[in-house]
């Protein structure tokens, strides 16, 4: 616990201390670096470890190529553990690739932050330990979709919808992000994402295929039992603080960051909009609340960037750090995922 809470401390001094945007970008590339090393070096650490490790070994036989992989379900990650045995990498090389794309992702979505390090930082507990050292198939999912979501704020529509659907090949779930693509070049009102819901939910539909009825099963009928998320309300409640924070100052925040507004609209709609997810399934909430965290942990350094006045500022800048320092604190105490599946950290490049 001492390891990850004193890893996330050091970020968030550092990133509160570095002033300058290019220095904090900077800092963003190097600690980048390290979390690859991190993520990717990681041994029987992550609540999905061991179940990856299995499926790796079973799987893939010798005559399953590159070309079967692609064409299977989720191909994208198929791929990958084709590839990591093709080269004699095994499992480790799994890990370290897929580490690889993620923080690569992480750090490029960190570029559209007022302070890249600080989105990092405030990104380690949830993104960071929960996702990325977790479940790497919706993790290789949301790197993609960062990448989206960045190609969204240039205004690059067709750019948006590749993205989606490259993570489509990594987590079927990701396809419904495809109607963003449509509003990548419009004002965000509530015509458009009407239109684009009707237009693209469709496409969503047909790719997602028989993918509805195994996640009809799985969360609303629960055919395999009670499944749910105790956490994931609490991950629901850390995604959505910013956009109310977003809702009420608006206006100043768009005055000051008028490239991202519309992202920040679009997803405080779609945050709010969760909760009647959350309804019918917690463990559904838990996984889309993922998709929409990283532009809420931007719309939050954003907010305080420009809600508050310059005397308080400073202060106002602390307010990220302090929320996702007590969440990461409370989770290794009072969970039990936290305690069982992340301690000690074990890494196989030591």
């Amino acid at each position: 616990m001492y390891l990850y809470i004193g890893i996330y401390a050091a970020l968030a001094f550092a990133a509160f201390f570095l002033r300058s945007r290019r220095a904090s970008w900077q800092a963003a590339v190097a600690v980048g670096g390290f979390l690859v090393l991190f993520m990717g070096g990681r041994r029987e650490v992550g609540c999905d470890y061991l179940t990856y490790e299995s499926r790796f070994a079973t799987l893939y036989p010798p005559g399953y190529g590159w070309l079967d992989a692609l064409g299977d379900t989720e191909g994208g990650f198929q791929w990958v553990n084709v590839l990591a045995r093709d080269l004699g990498w095994g499992f480790n090389g799994v890990i370290m690739l897929c580490a690889a794309v993620y923080g690569a992702a992480l750090v490029r979505f960190s570029r559209l932050a007022p302070r890249p390090l600080a989105l990092i930082a405030i990104a380690f507990p949830i993104l960071v330990l929960q996702l990325g050292m977790s479940g790497m198939r919706q993790a290789m999912a949301t790197a993609f979709l960062m990448l989206a979501y960045a190609a969204f704020s240039e205004r690059r529509q067709w750019v948006t919808a590749a993205w989606v659907g490259v993570a489509y090949l990594f987590h079927e779930s990701a396809i419904a992000l495809l109607p963003i693509a449509f509003l990548a070049r419009r004002q965000i009102s509530p015509k458009y994402l009407v239109l684009g819901v009707l237009l693209l939910a469709p496409v969503a539909g047909w790719l997602l295929g028989d993918r509805f009825e195994v996640y009809s099963a799985r969360y609303i009928e629960q055919v395999y039992g009670e499944n749910a998320s105790g956490g994931a309300w609490f991950r629901y409640a850390a995604a959505v603080l910013p956009f109310l924070l977003f809702f009420w100052k608006r206006r100043r925040v768009q005055a000051a960051f008028p490239g991202l507004y519309p992202l920040f609209w679009l997803f405080m709609v779609l945050t709010f909009a969760l909760v009647l997810v959350g309804a019918v399934s917690s463990v559904a909430l838990h996984r889309l609340t993922f998709y929409v965290l990283p532009v809420s942990l931007l719309a939050f350094l954003c907010v305080v960037e420009s809600i508050f006045a310059p005397g308080s500022r400073r202060l106002a800048r602390a307010l990220p750090f302090a929320i996702y320092g007590l969440y990461i604190l409370s989770w290794f105490l009072l969970s039990r995922h936290g305690t069982s599946c992340y301690i000690p950290y074990q890494s196989w490049l030591l």
